[in-house]
């Protein structure tokens, strides 16, 4: 699983703004964060950082986002142990 902290921003387009932030709340993979103006914080949980690259470029294809910043990757493998020995 890879975990990816964004910071998307959105179009001064108020409709494009308000379809792409549906967007976002409607993916399950993403957990949207505060806002502040045009940008929005999210999370994004994905099956690995490949799928996390296809998500950014899936949401910069739509019209209502014009930039997607990516903030933090963090990989885990499932099959690690938190114990150090």
């Amino acid at each position: 699983m890879a975990v990816g902290g964004l910071v998307v921003t959105f179009s001064e387009n108020e409709q494009d703004r308000a379809a792409a932030q549906a967007l976002l709340v409607a993916d399950p993979r993403i957990e949207v964060g505060p806002s502040e103006g045009l940008r929005q914080a999210v999370v994004a949980e994905t099956d690995d950082t490949r799928s996390g690259e296809a998500l950014s470029a899936y949401l910069l294809e739509h019209p209502g986002i014009v930039a997607v910043d990516v903030a933090f990757v963090g990989g885990f493998d499932a099959d690690a142990s938190s114990s150090k020995e």
